[in-house]
């Protein structure tokens, strides 16, 4: 490669990476996992006119804009398309109410969230697990091991957090009538074959 072209090239990625750099983001959530980051990100100098947020709440968004200057919205549709970075911020306390419903507050239980099916997270290995597709939009796998050694699998894909809760419900509500002493909700699911055969 010439000098030239050289020069040329390694101006065009500057270029990119500082429009990167400047390109908005946009977080799904704004509760504290999502103003952690947003104080963080304005902390270290990030002008907040980078930052939009969705977030069902009027007061809250009201509060994210007041004092980080971020936009704030209640679509997770306009929020991800004004963006270069989409962060799924959602709460994995959704699932604590099902759970305290049918008297399990206290179970040991291996959730992830993630908006990346790269498996980074690995919520792969999760007994629950929600990988975003789309803004408000999951994949839910069930059934990991405590242990690390079985996989989980799809159980519904492409459902909103209502339908995640839904079936949440369902199944743990069985697994609490139904289970062992002892027994984990992943094992009890190939157990009482909600997903198929015991492998």
């Amino acid at each position: 490669m010439s000098p030239a072209v050289r020069a040329k090239l390694s101006a065009k990625l500057k270029a990119y990476w500082a429009a990167k750099k400047a390109g908005k983001i946009a977080f799904i959530g704004g509760g504290n996992m999502a103003t952690a980051m947003i104080r963080g990100l304005v902390d270290a100098g990030r002008k907040g006119t980078t930052l939009i947020v969705s977030e069902p709440l009027a007061p809250k968004r009201r509060i994210l804009t007041r004092k980080y200057g971020a936009k704030a919205t209640a679509s997770n549709t306009e929020a991800a398309s004004a963006a270069e970075i989409v962060v799924l911020a959602v709460k994995p306390q959704i699932i604590e109410g099902v759970l305290v419903k049918h008297g399990l507050k206290n179970l040991p239980l291996t959730l992830r969230i993630t908006g990346c099916p790269n498996g980074c997270a690995r919520p792969y290995l999760a007994e629950i697990a929600l990988i975003g597709r789309a803004p408000g939009r999951y994949t839910l796998r069930l059934g990991a091991d405590a242990i690390g050694q079985r996989l989980n699998v799809v159980y519904r894909d492409n459902i909103d957090e209502n339908a995640i809760l839904t079936a949440l419900d369902e199944l743990i509500g069985r697994f609490s009538a139904e289970r062992q002493p002892d027994e984990r909700f992943g094992d009890f699911l190939w157990r009482a074959q909600v997903l198929g055969p015991r492998a």
